[in-house]
């Protein structure tokens, strides 16, 4: 079993929150965010500052999130977490660094309709390898398959293997990719080293770019999740070049987010921005849609009482939205 999964009945989502999702202001991030913890956390009953069209029945919506070593308080990180995806109400999460696969079903659990599915694999030799994975609503989302990439070879291209989810949403058919590549590095890729970040992460870049060209050709294929690189560096120290030196096949639907200055990031601790949305051509047309956007969503500013708060809490990475207008497909 290459994953770990669990199911349960289909029930129809609330459409009481409809309305909610992605803060539409663009707040520069301060260069030190790294705030002490509120020492007696609140949850927020309600977003503090306004959301945007998400969780809308035209559009799928799919956020990725680095959850830093989930749960990193228990019960508290659960309840958060769930607080904030019942308000978003994405179709799709895909979410890194699981390291209890129990919490995350226990999420699912708590939301109707919904399910998860973790990885198995990841390289235990490495000390911040925690797996993939994915939670879904079921009631908008028929998962076709599910499977791994890469979880037999290539440790160090892919010490987390990617996971996969081939679904259909309103009778169209997609492929989304869950990636969480190697992190750290000196920003120099050292070709001569197969050991250097660098390398690793193109190494990665290449494998995967050659998969979805030869094994998803026509496929709407959506690669998400913490790449732990910068898609806006010169081509010298750039480890996408395999994507962005395509550019009639791939597009970074979060250009704009790594290219703004006064963007929100989704990794304030460094202010970089490192959590991406990669589609094939297949999709472009739909995500130039003047309604679909990709935005990083604030969720120390939207739902918590301070960064401090939302780190001790939830994460260190802020998660991105990739918001696809369906009406013109």
């Amino acid at each position: 079993m290459p994953y770990a999964s669990r199911t349960e009945p289909v029930v129809h989502r609330s459409l009481t929150t409809l309305a909610l999702l992605a803060f539409t202001a663009c707040a520069q991030d301060a260069p030190n965010q790294d705030q002490p913890a509120d020492s007696s956390p609140s949850l927020p009953t309600r977003p503090n500052e306004p959301l945007g069209p998400a969780g809308s029945d035209h559009a799928l919506d799919i956020l990725t999130w680095n959850l830093e070593r989930f749960p990193k308080r228990g019960s508290e990180t659960q309840q958060h977490l769930t607080t904030v995806l019942s308000a978003i109400q994405p179709d799709i999460v895909a979410v890194q660094e699981i390291v209890d696969a129990s919490a995350l079903f226990e999420v699912a659990d708590a939301m109707p309709g919904w399910k998860a599915d973790v990885a198995s694999f990841f390289d235990p030799s490495g000390p911040y390898n925690p797996p993939v994975g994915m939670l879904w609503n079921s009631t908008t989302i028929h998962v076709r398959q599910r499977y791994l990439l890469f979880d037999n070879e290539d440790h160090l291209a892919f010490p987390r293997a990617p996971l996969v989810l081939e679904f259909t949403w309103k009778n169209i058919d997609f492929v989304v990719i869950n990636v969480h590549l190697k992190a750290l590095g000196d920003n120099v890729i050292q070709h001569d080293d197969p050991n250097d970040e660098e390398v690793r992460r193109l190494r990665a870049c290449e494998r995967l770019e050659h998969h979805i060209r030869l094994h998803l050709p026509h496929a709407r294929v959506i690669v998400v999740g913490d790449f732990n690189d910068r898609i806006e560096e010169p081509p010298q120290t750039n480890v996408f070049s395999p994507f962005l030196e395509r550019p009639a096949e791939y597009l970074f639907a979060d250009m704009s987010i790594a290219t703004d200055p006064d963007a929100v990031v989704s990794y304030p601790r460094y202010t970089s921005h490192i959590v991406h949305v990669l589609i094939t051509n297949e999709l472009f047309a739909a995500t130039w849609h003047p309604d679909s956007f990709t935005r990083t969503i604030p969720v120390d500013r939207v739902f918590m009482t301070s960064w401090g708060h939302y780190a001790s809490v939830l994460s260190d990475h802020r998660p991105v939205l990739y918001h696809l207008d369906g009406s013109s497909d």
